[in-house]
């Protein structure tokens, strides 16, 4: 729900960003879901790894989210925007249990944007870490949900 909300002044303020942020979603695989709408893009999708990747200044009320492309996306951000990863790290623990992890990682072009973007953080901190901590709730619901293989001898 946080971000769906978070995805609204941009509908209302610049449309057709949006929408094209929705159809390049569409595109994206399914099980990215609401992280390709905000402008997501897929960065590594390994066995245990995936990372995902942001540009923009999400400082803006419109989040002013650039597109990203994967093969660029370790160049330096455009003046006045960064970048954001954030990925997910499966770690075996045992026969049944998973460690799983998340980390984020911003890069700012510059001082100025730097400087937004420690003021946004502020101002959104609780609220990121209430989706991440949905995330990782569904991510083991998922998991308890999912059946273990059935081996025949």
């Amino acid at each position: 729900a946080l971000m769906a909300l978070r995805t609204l002044p941009a509908l209302v303020l610049a449309p057709r960003a949006a929408l094209e942020r929705l159809r390049r979603s569409r595109s994206e695989p399914r099980r990215l879901g609401i992280a390709a709408l905000g402008g997501f893009v897929l960065l590594a999708d390994e066995p245990n790894e995936i990372v995902l990747g942001l540009t923009g200044r999400f400082w803006k009320i419109a989040g002013e989210v650039l597109p990203s492309d994967p093969a660029t996306f370790r160049d330096p951000p455009p003046p006045g925007c960064a970048r954001a990863a954030m990925n997910v790290v499966l770690t075996p623990r045992g026969e049944r249990a998973t460690l799983v992890e998340t980390d984020t990682r911003i890069h700012c072009a510059d001082e100025a944007s730097r400087r937004a973007f420690a003021l946004y953080w502020r101002a959104i901190r609780l609220g990121s870490g209430a989706i991440r901590h949905a995330m990782l709730r569904a991510i083991a619901r998922h998991a308890e949900r999912t059946p273990e293989p059935v081996i025949s001898t």
